[in-house]
């Protein structure tokens, strides 16, 4: 075994990650890690933040009283954290008592992060032109938070019905 482990995720990344090297390579560029990836007692150890981060995911810690660790969380399709992946904001739609229609264009992948403190409801369809739409992609009822991970660039259309603040992020990974 040459030690080398590439990984791959939903979007068109490699990570290869050295046993023993504080270096990994992200689709061929150099990134410093804070620790090596190593075996002990026959399992491979990586560096859980660092992989779920550049595959588009989220790792949270929940500490005891005590400071330690106590649960560890990877929300993947999601990375309301990430930084420095590529991520950059395309629209952001905040606001309350509102009825609207926004049109937006992303690129192949992209993401949405959406809350609703109350009763609210949002759309989002994909658009071809010519006044033709193709499928509902997102359609969401508040209240409630959540980020997803889409894998279709294009046109789309925001549809926007609330009476209570809201909050809508686009952004495409660049």
């Amino acid at each position: 075994m040459s030690g080398v482990l590439p990984l791959y995720g939903a979007s068109p990344k490699i990570i290869v990650l050295t046993l023993g090297d504080t270096r990994a390579l992200v689709n061929g560029n150099a990134i410093q890690l804070d620790v090596a990836p190593f075996i002990k007692e026959s399992r491979t150890f990586i560096p859980l933040r660092f992989v779920s981060e550049h595959l588009g995911g989220e790792v949270t810690y929940d500490t005891k009283p005590d400071g330690t660790i106590n649960t560890i969380t990877v929300k993947t399709g999601a990375g309301d954290s990430v930084t420095g992946s590529g991520w950059k904001e395309i629209a952001r739609w905040t606001g309350n008592n509102t009825k609207s229609t926004e049109k937006f264009s992303v690129p192949s992948e992209w993401r949405l992060t959406w809350s609703f403190d109350g009763t609210g409801h949002f759309s989002i369809v994909s658009y071809l032109g010519n006044g033709e739409y193709d499928k509902l992609v997102v359609n969401r009822i508040g209240p409630g938070s959540e980020t997803n991970i889409f894998h279709q660039g294009g046109e789309f259309y925001l549809e926007i019905t609330t009476s209570e603040a809201y909050t809508i992020l686009i952004e495409g990974l660049y």
